[in-house]
């Protein structure tokens, strides 16, 4: 739970410094801490924005460890995508990201593994809705990769959902799609291709996915 009152009074500020924060009236900060509710995706967000993430997000992790008594691992989303395919789509891989768009509430199913995650698209990677988000662990050493395991490769041209392979020529990967669908002659709609190994500057393994509860400012994670 994270309710803006409880983390006003917790560290000494005044509804008018909320206010500044979130660059709205104080007659708007009330109205809020008398709904009483958990802040939501926004208002968490404006919250870091005028406080800081550190700041804000030990605050939460206290009151969950008070509630539960147990520790409460926070998992920063990105809103920015991974594609299945290189065909018809084309990952923004210049943008930005200084604050994550909201938080994921690992609980005990992922651990401590899950270092971010982001949105991913397309159909070439059949186990992955399209639209769903990835529970990533970044991998920092190229030859921590496991061959057959699916990894989000981010180059400087694209970022892509792929399930990886040794390839004959040792400074390639090969990126595979586990769509085997096929066009009537027989080739394949989502056909492999080679990723050379300097050209990565970014991979990740998939964890698993993430799913949202409506009525909560986190997502929760999900097998």
């Amino acid at each position: 739970m994270f309710r803006l009152r409880d983390f006003r009074k917790e560290n000494k500020l005044t509804q008018k410094d909320i206010a500044d924060a979130f660059d709205c009236g104080q007659s708007n900060i009330v109205a809020i801490e008398k709904d009483g509710k958990d802040l939501t995706e926004e208002q968490l967000s404006r919250l870091i924005s005028g406080f800081g993430e550190d700041y804000v997000m030990s605050f939460y992790k206290n009151d969950e460890d008070e509630q539960s008594g147990k520790n409460s691992d926070l998992i920063p989303f990105y809103d920015i995508e991974t594609y299945g395919g290189i065909n018809d789509y084309s990952a923004d891989v210049e943008t930005a990201v200084a604050i994550p768009t909201s938080y994921i509430k690992a609980g005990e199913w992922f651990g401590k593994k899950i270092t971010q995650a982001i949105r991913h698209y397309g159909d070439s990677m059949a186990e992955y809705p399209s639209g769903c988000i990835l529970a990533l662990k970044i991998i920092t050493d190229i030859d921590e990769i496991v061959w057959g395991r699916n990894y989000v490769i981010e180059t400087h041209q694209n970022r892509v959902t792929k399930r990886l392979q040794t390839c004959e020529d040792e400074d390639y990967v090969m990126a595979y799609s586990s769509n085997t669908e096929t066009y009537p002659d027989g080739k394949q709609i989502h056909e492999p291709f080679r990723i050379k190994k300097e050209n990565i500057r970014h991979i990740f393994l998939v964890i698993g996915m993430i799913s949202k509860e409506e009525s909560s400012s986190l997502m929760n994670a999900a097998g």
